[in-house]
């Protein structure tokens, strides 16, 4: 919880308070989690902290709207990623993949292209969503 919430909270909330002073406007992304909608068995604590991150932005975008500010999470499925390298090969990771509707596993640049959406004059409406480059996995 100390790194994924409160880490979060508070780099988001010191960088709130500076876009306020500069009185710019700006955007703030956060990273979530596919599993801040869907639990997944023995990480509770992980889909807590995650769906804790999407509720952050929401309360910030509700504040921090009048001074121009966005804040927005992405919740990103599966990504190939050093973390997921060692359970490729195992039968559950396959059967979670096949049961991706794309059927596949996520690249580094699906997050990256989220955020730079959202980071982007065409994202400038977007407040307090979550985007899931998941490969349609939270739909389901």
């Amino acid at each position: 919880m100390s790194i994924n919430l409160d880490g979060v909270f508070l780099t988001c909330s010191a960088v709130a308070r500076e876009m306020i002073k500069q009185g710019r406007g700006g955007r703030i992304i956060a990273i979530s989690s596919g599993a801040a909608k869907v639990p997944l068995r023995g990480s509770g604590d992980y889909c807590v902290s995650k769906a804790g991150v999407w509720m952050l932005m929401k309360c910030m975008a509700l504040e921090l709207g009048r001074y121009h500010i966005t804040a927005n999470a992405i919740g990103p499925g599966v990504i190939d990623t050093p973390m997921t390298k060692g359970m490729q090969g195992d039968p559950r990771f396959e059967r979670m993949i096949n049961r991706t509707p794309l059927k596949r596993i996520g690249k580094p640049e699906d997050v990256a292209n989220a955020a730079l959406f959202l980071a982007s004059e065409e994202g400038s409406f977007f407040s307090g969503s979550i985007l899931h480059p998941d490969g349609g996995v939270i739909m389901q």
